[in-house]
């Protein structure tokens, strides 16, 4: 059985970037099958049709789950999403896609196959100099091995 990963997309009054951001997500999910994906549109406490975006995307999708909450707080939507996954590997990225989604399936590989903990892509990260040591490099995509 593939491993599952959850990937969670905070949203406050998106309504205008969603549904595109949505189908690209969508897309390099159908073309990276080795991993179980499903969306997770957190919405918290959107009053611009968000949220009833969010259910109309959840209805025609299978891979897209509405998280719907009543309270703002991008903390609180990120929380909530992954306390409540069923999922092997949890994640977010921001709605905007401002970050190169195309390295997230090389971000889960390194949690998922290569042993680490956390893996941050950034869309601020400069090169390999601009990290400790105790860090690995592997693209934008920056890792960290569990000492323990």
């Amino acid at each position: 059985m593939a491993t599952r990963v959850d990937v969670v997309i905070p949203c406050y009054n998106e309504v205008t970037v969603l549904e595109q951001s949505v189908l690209t997500t969508l897309a390099l999910f159908e073309q990276n099958t080795q991993y179980d994906w499903r969306l997770v549109i957190a919405d918290n406490g959107s009053n611009d049709g968000t949220s009833e975006l969010a259910r109309d995307l959840d209805a025609r999708f299978e891979r897209v789950k509405a998280l719907v909450l009543t309270v703002k707080g991008r903390g609180l939507a990120l929380r909530e999403a992954w306390l409540t996954s069923d999922a092997d590997i949890v994640s977010y990225m921001d709605v905007d896609l401002s970050t190169d989604i195309n390295h997230l399936p090389e971000l889960v590989t390194m949690v998922a196959e290569r042993g680490c903990d956390v893996a941050i892509g950034s869309r601020l990260a400069k090169g390999p100099e601009d990290r400790p040591a105790a860090q690995e490099r592997s693209g934008p995509a920056d890792m960290w091995r569990s000492s323990g």
